[in-house]
């Protein structure tokens, strides 16, 4: 249950206490477990210790050694102490910032030092159940002025008042899962590294804070490039960054940002490269910037200040944190900061003979060194490096040390293998960032979502797999991090550092990748941590997801906007859940509303959304045998008996040959996209309906496409040309261009394809079910008709007909040559209207009632008129007749090749890694080894995958959200960010296929 509750409210404050709690009750060793830290980073504690508590108090009740300036605490244990049922309210009162979790829900987060004498409720309530273990966290920071104070308060069941938590409620014993989880993020969470999402060209220490800066002043335009963010440059549209190697603890990484020349202004790229000093614990970096060619440029560096402070923002200039201490630059160059709470850090440059110092030498080289003095240790490997060749030294070794490891197991770079590996590590590397709430984690891109962290669901579960190739720590580490269900048990779809999705989840795929690293690492500690969110999880779905017949549909859940996005019990944030955004899949349907608090849903139960479902109820009954939870296995073989079996009955399609969406009117849906064969992934589908989806749908060229053993690289035409003769007369054509992604009406009485022409690469479009037309006009004006006119817009790229310009940026080409009726008549009985896609910025005329039923996103705008129908054929029964369409090299495209939606945008067509990876492991399950048709697909798969990652890899270093199928292209749209982590599941399958992984 929901309790919006009250933000702020004035209260009487304790001394540095937790005011401690009880319904019912207790705890055998009161107390939690407590570490002191004397910085803002909550890192490197100056001392941990279970602290008791007696009389409300917690000790030490006091800073220890009068600490001045900023400070911080965490608390850890177990809160117990409730009747089983009992609703749960939790609130804190406070002087300074706060942040406290229960059972990993994040309940309040005010992290302001500036707060004096405030209480703040819990912005979700619980039930209380006997059957978990309630982990608390709490964290402190201390206030600017006002003495610090911390209570801990709680309501229980119906009563309107807050009381302290009792002591007896609270003990430090923290399980030994926990224990592990906190130790290996924080030795995780070390050394220099790119760790701040914003800048590539940022290496950031840990756990200091402190950031240098590197940047490249282009003496020819007075510029300067800072190399922002990999997939573009931050400060100069002609700069482009092509990432290179980087190694997850930042022991090595290749960076070049280029500046596009001209005549006047030569071309000049500039060649960042780190390496760790030996014998540092990576504490102590070589940053060495070479321009190429070495004039027109000198490189910078620059003291970036303490990025992680108390906020969770970043502070730019180090003398105005509190966090900060002196920065001061002595003559040679060297630049020293001494953070609060830690010891300094010096970046000294490397001056040449004769020269200032952030001078270039000869050969366009700069270079600086960065050590921090905490041990006498680090400081003089540091030191050993004096000259711009030991520079170069320090960094060709650690370049050649990771070149001999990957080498030796992947082959030479240029190899397709080593090509591959080297994608997925760039593409998680330099993706990879720290955040004091998410500690080392991988968002999906760097210029992706909101700052300073964006955590998507299965985009995250899949860079876990990417991740535990090169290092099992990270990839455990974004598992922990991703695996935080929210109160009412769901893991949420996404969630930033200001906002947690509530109302919808994304597709399934935690547990049964957990189960993945498992079978890989064999470390159960890691099952027995995530078990209990996993479980939740699942509970949620099969109470709130799955339909009485077994089946799972798409919902949004009707909850208040503080717990959503604003988007709640839409259709949109149904069809989101699918993680299939605009797929046509779900064109047409609307949301059914439901009361606050319950489940809005989309009218359909969706084949992918169910076999991943029954993949989790399989993955969690046997990860319950892991650790010796065997009570639960009977409950997950029981959801998931009752679902395959409603599965096979009402979703196979033996004509078609392949389980389809149902309708909640009982139809089936004739649209398939790979989600469709999501049965393969539990084994639920039978061998003789594996082999047929495998040679029907996978290996067909109008389903996807997997029809060569392998897919080279090459111009593929266009979908929409097409010779066939056009129909005579009035008739009011659809024309497509795959360049501008924009379909457009004419006349052929107006001379098509003139009427379409002032654009580019508009042919005529002739689809699996027949020539598609809206209709059929006058071809001069009668009584009662009116001639369309056509438009243009070209900051939208779109072409409409219409009566007027919908705005100023629509031009008048003049008229269409077609006039409608302005009324029904017996003869002109089709509506012929206008819509609207803001997504798109796409108007599209609609008579055919073929094509109102593949509107989807597009709304109404305006009735134009009415036309006569036209005869187009009824899509005919699949599989379609074979013959091949133009293009469709590259497998999956995400809806079949066959489709009409086939060669839009996004999820309307474009080839995705997670679909591909999905399918691929299906295929894999063992229940079909021994169907030669599946053997061949997931060998055809695998070949295609890799071939299409590797084609941008090699020309622009890109790992893209999404390729053309047709000419495997990710950046011939906006809606494919370049350097997105998921893209390299087409390399991590391809290698998996060999055993490499």
């Amino acid at each position: 249950r929901l309790q919006p509750a009250a933000r702020t409210m004035a209260t009487t404050v304790l001394p540095l206490v937790l005011g401690i709690a009880r319904c019912s009750g207790a705890a055998e060793s009161p107390g939690l477990r407590t570490a002191f830290h004397r910085n803002a980073m909550l890192t490197s504690p100056t001392f941990t210790t279970n602290a008791q508590v007696e009389s409300g108090r917690l000790l030490p009740n006091s800073v220890p050694g009068g600490q001045q300036g900023v400070w911080t605490m965490r608390w850890d244990g177990v809160l117990s102490g409730a009747a089983d049922g009992e609703l749960i309210t939790m609130a804190v009162s406070v002087t300074g910032g706060v942040r406290l979790w229960v059972h990993q829900w994040k309940v309040v987060e005010v992290w302001d030092r500036t707060v004096v004498n405030a209480t703040h409720t819990a912005r979700w309530d619980f039930t209380w159940d006997s059957t978990v273990q309630y982990l608390i966290r709490i964290e402190y920071i201390s206030p600017t002025a006002s003495p610090a104070a911390l209570s801990l308060q709680w309501r229980c069941g119906n009563t309107s008042a807050f009381v302290p938590v009792p002591t007896s409620s609270l003990s430090p014993a923290v399980p030994a899962p926990e224990l592990q989880r906190q130790q290996m993020q924080a030795a995780l969470g070390q050394g220099f590294n790119t760790w701040w999402r914003p800048s590539a060209t940022t290496h950031v220490h840990l756990p200091t804070g402190v950031g240098i800066k590197l940047s490249t002043l282009d003496t020819v335009s007075n510029s300067v490039i800072t190399g922002g963010v990999v997939d573009r440059c931050s400060s100069d549209s002609d700069c482009t960054v092509r990432p290179g190697p980087h190694t997850y603890n930042g022991s090595y990484t290749r960076l070049t940002t280029r500046i596009r020349g001209n005549a006047s202004a030569p071309t000049l790229s500039v060649v960042t490269e780190s390496a760790h000093v030996d014998g540092a614990g990576g504490h102590a970096v070589v940053l060495l910037m070479t321009a190429v060619p070495n004039a027109g440029a000198s490189p910078h560096a620059s003291p970036h200040g303490i990025l992680f402070n108390m906020s969770g923002e970043f502070y730019f200039d180090c003398l105005n944190t509190h966090a900060c201490g002196a920065v001061a630059t002595a003559d040679d160059g060297t630049i020293t900061a001494t953070p609060a709470g830690f010891a300094g850090l010096s970046a000294r440059w490397i001056v040449p003979s004769g020269q200032a110092a952030g001078t270039p030498d000869p050969d366009g080289r700069a270079c600086v060194v960065v050590a921090w003095a905490n041990s006498s240790g680090q400081a003089a490997a540091a030191a050993a490096i004096k000259t711009i060749s030991d520079c170069v030294g320090q960094v060709a070794a650690q370049a050649n040390q990771v070149d001999a490891e990957l080498t030796a197991k992947y082959g030479a770079v240029g190899t397709d293998n080593r090509d591959t590996v080297d994608a997925m590590r760039s593409v998680v590397g330099w993706n990879t960032m720290w955040d004091p709430r998410i500690k080392v984690s991988t968002p999906v891109s760097r210029s992706f979502g909101q700052m300073p962290f964006e955590m998507w669901l299965w985009d995250t579960y899949f860079c876990t797999l990417l991740a535990s190739e090169a290092s099992k720590e990270l990839a455990y580490s974004n598992l922990i991090e991703i695996t935080r269900p929210t109160v009412r048990g769901n893991v949420p779809g996404f969630r930033t550092a200001a906002t947690t999705v509530s109302d919808r989840s994304k597709p399934f795929v935690g547990a049964f990748i957990l189960l993945e690293h498992y079978r890989k690492f064999g470390d159960v500690w890691i099952v027995e941590l995530l078990y209990p969110s996993l479980l939740m999880w699942l509970k949620w779905i099969a109470r709130s997801r799955v339909g009485k017949n077994g089946l799972v549909f798409l919902g949004t859940d009707n909850l208040p906007r503080q717990y959503a996005d604003g988007a709640q019990c839409t259709a949109e944030a149904a069809r989101w859940e699918s993680g299939l955004d605009n797929s046509p899949m779900y064109d047409g349907l609307g949301i059914i509303k439901a009361p606050p608090g319950e489940t809005c849903a989309l009218p359909i139960y969706d084949v992918g959304m169910t076999g991943l479902y029954l993949s989790m109820c399989t993955a969690m009954a046997e990860l319950a045998g892991v650790i010796g939870k065997n009570e639960d296995i009977p409950y997950f073989e029981k959801l998931g008996n009752v679902t395959a079996a409603a599965a096979g009955e009402l979703m196979w399609n033996s004509t078609v040959g392949v389980h389809q969406n149902v309708l909640f009117s009982g139809d089936q849906s004739p649209r398939v996209s790979p989600f469709n064969l999501h049965m393969l992934l539990s084994g639920a589908a039978s061998p003789e309906q594996a082999g047929t989806m495998a040679s029907a749908w996978l290996m067909s060229p109008h389903g996807f496409c997997l029809t060569n053993a392998s897919h080279p690289a090459q111009p593929a035409p266009s979908r929409a040309a097409d010779t066939s003769p056009q129909p005579s007369g009035g008739v009011l054509e659809l024309y497509w261009s795959h360049a501008e992604s924009d379909n457009a009406i004419c006349s052929d009485n107006a001379g098509c394809p003139a009427t379409v022409n002032h654009s580019a690469g508009y042919a005529y479009y002739h689809d699996s079910s027949g020539p598609r037309n809206e209709g059929q006009a006058e071809i001069k004006a009668v009584d009662g008709t009116r001639e369309l006119r056509r438009y243009y817009s070209s900051s939208n790229a779109d072409n409409m007909v219409g009566f007027a310009p919908p705005d100023e940026s629509y031009v008048d080409l003049g008229g269409a040559g077609a006039w409608v009726h302005l009324n029904a008549t017996a003869t002109a009985t089709w509506p012929f209207d206008l819509y609207w896609d803001g997504d798109r910025k796409d108007y599209q005329n609609i008579g055919n009632p073929l094509s109102r039923g593949y509107a989807g996103n597009y709304k109404h705008v305006a009735r134009l008129g009415w036309v006569v129908p036209t005869t187009t054929p009824a899509p005919p029964t699949p599989p379609p007749p074979p013959t091949p369409l133009p293009g469709c090299h590259f497998g999956l495209p995400s809806i079949s090749a066959s489709d009409p939606a086939y060669g839009g945008s996004y999820w309307r067509g474009r080839t995705w890694g997670p679909m591909n990876f999905l399918v691929w492991k299906g295929l894999g399950h063992p229940k079909y080894a021994g169907v030669p048709a599946v053997k061949e697909a997931k060998a055809r798969l695998a070949t295609a995958s890799q071939a299409l990652l590797l084609q941008e890899w090699r020309e622009h270093g890109h790992v893209h959200e999404n390729y053309d199928p047709d000419s495997g292209v990710g950046d011939n749209i906006k809606d494919s960010n370049p350097f997105y982590t998921w893209g390299a599941l087409l390399g991590f399958l391809a290698l998996a296929e060999q055993g490499l992984i």
